[in-house]
């Protein structure tokens, strides 16, 4: 059985914290471009990125006061709103792979 790749996608909610990623993503050889991504709710521009730079942003959250929306598609599903303080440690890890 093949796993099923899930695609991180990290939305910064204010001016601030879209500075930040850009500059972490640059200065790490990453893809710069936003891409638009359609929820439920509507479209907007989000990064598209590993899930480390998630953990890593989110370590930063409260020294930072970084604003941003986490999201995921698992496999070719639906992309969704991710609360990650929300799932286990266990689900955290398994979809992180």
């Amino acid at each position: 059985m093949e796993k099923r790749k899930t695609h991180w996608y990290l939305r910064p909610m204010d001016a601030f914290t879209n500075n930040a990623l850009a500059r972490y993503l640059s200065e790490n050889a990453k893809d710069l471009n936003p891409a638009e991504i359609k929820v439920a709710g509507g479209a907007f521009l989000a990064y598209g990125v590993e899930y480390e730079t998630i953990a890593k942003m989110q370590k930063s959250q409260a020294d930072q006061d970084f604003s941003f929306k986490i999201y995921r598609r698992q496999g070719n599903g639906q992309i969704q709103a991710v609360d990650l303080n929300a799932l286990s440690k266990k689900k955290r890890i398994k979809s992180a792979m």
